[in-house]
């Protein structure tokens, strides 16, 4: 562990296990083994706090960090925590980079992101397709948004309150498409009640398809013990 961090969990009292088992992960992704981690416990518990020490640990270090967060709140649209963390780096990312980033995808993306239009000026115009296929193509669009993002630095995505997301963010997750070999790291924090089991903070491997399956994604957002 480097000095920082060391110096990080002296300070950080009460999680400093839990603190290291996630950069852990992180340098894991450092290297270019794409790394999920679920923060989940009782209310008061401390995740947000995690998350947070986390986070500023990331930032001293270089890393990109995307943010979004979920809401119960009525009227709020689909894919917000997504909407929020893009939404975010559109807006701050020279230009010239963002359309290299967004490559052939632009206009799929803007379909959930109007900020890139506002950026990137008018788009050409799509052509009308299935729903079914509408949603294959976006989720791809954001797997190679997010590869492309992490290409020079590793890219940290945190999704917090995700047990108030809509049934299309936690779709987004379970099917999003990345490359292995990418450099991120996402860490979504969710309240349940039996994911956390004497300290420990459930780590899973991205695969190259599948990023948690549903089943699994569904068992621990809703509070049911682990296997």
């Amino acid at each position: 562990m480097s000095n920082h961090v060391a110096l990080s969990t002296s300070q950080f009292i009460g999680r400093q296990h839990e603190l290291t088992l996630i950069w852990n992960q992180y340098k894991v992704a450092c290297t270019g083994s794409a790394r999920v981690v679920l923060l989940s416990g009782e209310p008061g518990i401390g995740k947000t706090r995690l998350l947070e020490e986390f986070t500023a640990l990331a930032v001293e270090d270089g890393a990109t960090i995307l943010q979004g967060s979920a809401s119960d709140f009525e009227g709020m649209p689909p894919y917000l925590p997504f909407l929020e963390a893009f939404g975010q780096y559109i807006r701050i990312t020279p230009l010239e980079l963002l359309r290299e980033q967004v490559g052939t995808s632009p206009q799929i993306l803007a379909s959930i992101l109007p900020e890139l239009a506002t950026r990137l000026g008018e788009l050409p115009a799509t052509y009308q397709i299935p729903p079914e296929q509408a949603r294959l193509r976006l989720y791809e669009a954001i797997g190679t948004f997010l590869d492309a993002i992490s290409t020079s630095n590793v890219l940290v995505l945190t999704l917090d309150d995700l047990h108030l997301a809509d049934a299309a963010s936690l779709d987004l997750p379970v099917t999003l498409s990345v490359d292995e070999a990418s450099k991120i790291l996402g860490v979504s924090r969710a309240m349940t009640y039996e994911a956390i089991r004497r300290g420990e903070v459930p780590s899973i491997r991205i695969g190259r398809r599948i990023l948690i399956p549903r089943s699994q994604l569904a068992q621990l957002l809703g509070g049911r013990a682990m296997p």
